[in-house]
């Protein structure tokens, strides 16, 4: 199809294009003198961003069926909720995955964008008030296939770019270097590019279909592998039973990476039900006999993750895996059905559920950034009932999980607790008194690193009983936190020796285990100024004659010791030490 500019004119991507960047440029400058007025900006940038972005997909159609008001109204609900995000985290929030739930929200807006905008394009399909499936399904893959050329047109752009600032700053010419690594030029040409690759993909749709095509034949052909995996599994379950599946630790997530990665292929083969999927019969029966066991696999991986809730309690990373667990069961009982129902297309009955399923999910990745049931919320409501249902004993509550990890819900509930702590009555005395020094501990704490380290020495203070082989240092404050690390010492008591080992004035301690059998090294602590306690090296001994660790103890304590200068001393040239090491 050749190019049709007056259904994609060049001006108005290129203005969209242009509005988009001065809106990053603009935000991205002002954001860290921005303060309180942060989560204006975050709306304002996903307003434009959005808004701009559907509207460049949505041109040539873009004042037919009211789709302007669709598209202010799908822009304001992303915008809105990045705003509400950005107020109610505070500076000290981590927005890292391994922290918090931020970032998988902040991508579950785009998921979220994904899901509507194809309802928008077809909102004049409808019929009944169902829309019509085989638009849905072109809309969405048009729309993937799109905004990913475009995103690999601003890839090679870079590439180009880099490739020419790089030449010229070979040549002492640094101009072009300074010129494009700049905030103005990166945010401008970014949303330029993008927006070239959205108007490409649009006009040249013969590449889209191409690239369909591609994509639903490689589907077709790796369909049958993840069938084979489904069935085999599910048959060798009888013979291994759960266990082998729960100690992996990560049942859940490979349960759901295996039905979701069916579900797609299955799909990519379904397309819009109006072709046929090429398999000869018995192949379809098989695709069918696996589709009948994918609600088992989804249900396994939802009493797994209960599994985990029942004995640790809800975070915001389980709170997101019980919506993926929920969706997989929709998505699995879907298709079991349309094996079971009876009709001239193959698995027709996808035709019908699959969208108001993708409807379902637009609406709980809305419900997940309200107030009342975002993943903190819950999190943190989880572990407070827990600990008040002595679910989890009060030595072992995680009060820095509400304060550092739950956003201002953790806060919330960590406020309720001091109360009920200073109140008198509120809790029984075994369970206000560790409660209280574990929020004193709290307070001295700046982050979660911090606290978890307070609380290990604090522990090993109570824990750990070593014995000491002649007067301690003068200063182990921290010493008994490090040696909790030594996974022995945890098992059985050990016996602790200062000796200066270097001769600076300054006692070493050397930790001897207590269960040691063999000749192995003796640890040894030295305190640095900066960073406390810290394992430096170990003594070794000689394999003829070794002794245990309790004979060792023993003997130091009968016989005592001496320090033993080497025999071969080390070599320094030039200010450059020359060590012995020695067979």
């Amino acid at each position: 199809m050749a190019e049709n500019g007056d259904r994609h004119p060049l001006e108005i991507y290129l203005g969209l294009g242009l509005l988009q960047g001065l809106t990053l440029l603009s935000v991205t400058e002002s954001w860290s003198s921005a303060g309180n007025d942060r989560a204006f900006l975050a709306g304002l940038l996903t307003f434009v961003l959005i808004g701009a972005l559907q509207v460049q997909l949505l041109w040539e159609r873009f004042r037919e069926a009211q789709r302007w008001r669709l598209v202010s109204g799908c822009a304001l609900l992303l915008a809105v909720l990045v705003a509400w995000f950005v107020w109610q985290s505070s500076p000290q929030d981590s927005l890292r995955w391994s922290d918090s739930s931020g970032s998988a929200l902040l991508f579950g807006d785009l998921v979220l964008f994904y899901i509507l905008t194809p309802f928008i394009q077809a909102w004049d399909s409808r019929a009944g008030g169902r829309f019509d499936y085989t638009a849905l399904y072109r809309h969405a893959w048009s729309n993937g296939l799109i905004l990913l050329l475009a995103a690999l047109l601003v890839g090679l752009f870079w590439l180009l770019i880099a490739l020419w600032a790089g030449l010229f700053s070979v040549v002492g010419i640094n101009f072009f270097a300074a010129l494009f690594f700049n905030r103005v030029f990166v945010w401008l040409s970014c949303a330029l590019v993008f927006a070239m690759g959205v108007r490409i993909g649009l006009q040249r749709d013969q590449v889209i279909e191409a690239l369909h095509g591609i994509l639903l034949a490689v589907c077709r052909a790796l369909l049958p592998l993840t069938v084979l995996i489904v069935l085999l599994f599910v048959a060798c379950l009888p013979f291994t039973g759960l266990e082998p599946l729960w100690r992996t630790k990560r049942a859940a997530a490979i349960l759901l990476a295996l039905v979701f990665a069916h579900l797609c292929l299955l799909n990519g083969v379904f397309q819009d039900g109006r072709q046929s999927p090429g398999y000869v019969r018995s192949l379809r029966a098989v695709v069918a006999a696996s589709l009948l066991a994918l609600p088992l696999l989804a249900a396994l991986a939802g009493y797994a993750l209960w599994l985990r809730v029942q004995q640790y309690g809800l975070t915001p990373s389980r709170v997101l895996v019980g919506v993926l667990v929920f969706m997989a069961l929709l998505y699995a009982v879907a298709a079991a059905g349309a094996v079971l129902q009876r009709g001239d297309a193959w698995l027709g009955g996808l035709r019908r559920s699959n969208p108001p399923i993708a409807l379902t999910l637009a609406v709980l990745l809305v419900l997940l950034q309200t107030p009342w049931f975002s993943p903190q919320e819950l999190s943190a409501a989880s572990h407070f009932r827990r600990l008040l249902a002595g679910q989890v004993a009060a030595g072992q509550f995680d009060a820095g999980l509400l304060r550092f990890r739950l956003g201002e819900p953790g806060r919330r509930y960590l406020a309720r607790l001091e109360q009920l702590v200073e109140q008198p009555g509120a809790l029984p005395p075994e369970q206000a008194a560790p409660l209280r020094a574990d929020l004193q501990r709290l307070q001295q704490s700046k982050h979660y690193g911090e606290w978890q380290r307070n609380r290990r020495e604090a522990e090993a203070t109570t824990q750990l009983q070593p014995q000491w082989l002649g007067a301690p240092p003068e200063n182990i404050e921290g010493l008994l936190a490090r040696l909790a690390e030594l996974s022995d010492c945890r098992r059985a008591a050990c016996s602790l020796l200062a000796v200066d080992l270097d001769g600076d004035g300054v006692e070493e301690v050397l930790v001897i285990r207590g269960e040691q059998r063999y000749p192995l090294p003796l640890p040894i602590l030295a305190r640095d100024p900066v960073r406390g306690w810290q394992q430096i090296g170990r003594l070794k001994q000689p394999v003829a004659g070794a002794l245990s660790g309790v004979e060792l103890a023993e003997r130091i304590r009968r016989e005592g010791f001496r320090r033993v200068a080497p025999r071969y001393q080390a070599l320094e040239v030039g200010g450059v030490r020359f060590e012995p090491n020695l067979n």
